[in-house]
Formats: structure tokens, sequence, C-alpha cells
């Protein structure tokens, strides 16, 4: 007692799991060729004009400002990580690049 509908429903549902089952795979595999995105978080960025940004970027224990345009990406400031724990203990911004601390 085979229904028509039944038949052309299986092999459609079969086709939305082989596509799922796909693009899981593929989820898998690129988070393992482009390694673990934890380690790099963007803490904060502003727009300082067209196709310009600056960005303060976290990278396992040092901090960078960046200034990023659509050409090219510059460091504008390095934090070891007891230069960021000096300033955040203090409560004050984080010190001027040309000053040394």
């Amino acid at each position: 007692m085979n229904h028509p509908s039944i038949e052309l429903l299986l092999p459609v549902l079969f086709l939305i799991l082989l596509f799922l089952v796909f693009g899981w795979f593929l989820k898998k595999v690129k988070q393992k060729q482009y390694g673990d995105t934890k380690s790099v978080r963007i803490h904060s960025s502003i727009s300082v004009g067209p196709n310009q940004r600056i960005i303060l970027i976290e990278s396992m224990d040092e901090w960078l400002l960046v200034g990023a345009s659509g050409q090219q990406i510059n460091t504008l400031l390095h934090f070891d990580h007891q230069t960021k724990n000096k300033c955040l203990n203090e409560n004050k911004h984080f010190p001027h690049p040309n000053k040394n601390v």
C-alpha cells in the first residue's frame, strides 16, 4: 500500500537531510582550516573616515591599537600584559604612544 505522496516525500526529505549534513561538514572543515578564532578578539572599533577605522584588538596577552584603511593596516600602539593591567588597575586611559611607560 504505497502512496504516491510518500514515494515523492521520502527522496525530498533525504535530499534535505543530505544538504544539512553537507553544510555541517563544511562548517567543521572550515573551522579546522582557519584554527581557533577565539585567540583574537576585537574589543572596539570606530570609523574615522571613509574606509578608515581604528580598532582595538586583543591577542593572547597583548593588545594592539591599529589603523585600517582599504589599502593597509598600521599598528598605532602595542600594549603588553603588564602595561594593560597597570592602566586598567589605575582606572586611566591607555598611555600616549610618545610617552615611555
